[in-house]
């Protein structure tokens, strides 16, 4: 290989290794915008206010494409690497490679601008949801959520899990709520990773189903209604699975139902 080829070479790999740190603060946000979904998902009915729980609903779909656009930046990385370690004396870095490099990096790029501002979005909720849960009834869905945990999660997770939140509750006995809800929410980010809560997806669906309902009722659309219908065929499908243990089919129709009714309500509220 040429001097200027290798040159060329060495470039692309250096631009590559850039773009992918990228893609990895990337991946980092995405996991502090879960942990944000989920404190959003345990205030948003304590608080009272519905927008919050649409936000709610909308990004538990935004997270999946979120995901999805991450995977496949993450497979033209490996294409890209298998290409680069392909190189040789007989074959200098061709401009298909500079390219595919360019393409990710813009895909990299782009993502994380969405997370970051989808992330400041979500923050600002975070913070009208604190202020106006009921600290109670955030303290009662932790507890229901950790009792779900219980069949999957380590035994001695749970009990740290326990014991932050038996911490909670002293603390709102104190009359400090907004202490009692950080305690609350910090025991289920101990859970977070670890806890397969398919119980849990089946609520925030049924939330969904019973929210939809009310929307495409006033609206009288057809075509609402039809999504709807679909939403709900797909949630019943997920609950069979559910209970036959099937759990990553059963999380797969949860999610595709997640996807009908956000659409059925959307196109029923715009409808009104």
């Amino acid at each position: 290989m040429t001097a200027a080829g290798a040159g060329n070479v060495q470039q692309v790999k250096n631009k590559k290794e850039r773009c992918v740190r990228r893609l990895e603060r990337a991946e980092q946000q995405l996991e502090k915008l879960e942990r944000s979904i989920d404190h959003l998902d345990m205030m948003a009915e304590a608080s009272g206010n519905e927008t919050i729980g649409r936000h709610v609903e909308t990004s538990l779909n935004k997270i999946e494409y979120f995901k999805n656009r991450l995977d496949r930046t993450r497979n033209q990385v490996d294409k890209i690497e298998d290409d680069l370690a392909a190189q040789d004396d007989a074959a200098p870095c061709k401009d298909c490679i500079r390219s595919s490099v360019n393409l990710m990096c813009r895909q990299a790029e782009s993502i994380y601008s969405e997370l970051a501002e989808y992330s400041a979005k979500t923050g600002e909720f975070e913070l009208q949801a604190r202020r106006s849960a009921n600290a109670g009834q955030v303290l009662s869905r932790a507890e229901k959520k950790i009792a779900r945990c219980k069949a999957t999660a380590d035994p001695r997770t749970i009990k740290g899990a326990e014991r932050m939140l038996g911490e909670a509750q002293e603390a709102l006995d104190r009359n400090k709520p907004a202490a009692a809800i950080d305690m609350a929410l910090g025991a289920i980010e101990k859970l977070q990773t670890i806890c397969d809560d398919n119980a849990g997806e089946k609520e925030r669906v049924e939330s969904m189903i019973a929210r939809a309902k009310k929307l495409v009722g006033r609206s009288g659309s057809a075509q609402a209604q039809s999504l709807l219908n679909q939403g709900i065929s797909h949630f019943t499908k997920g609950k069979e699975l559910q209970k036959a243990n099937d759990k990553k089919g059963a999380e797969t129709e949860f999610i595709i139902a997640r996807k009908f009714l956000e659409k059925a309500a959307d196109l029923a509220g715009n409808s009104q």
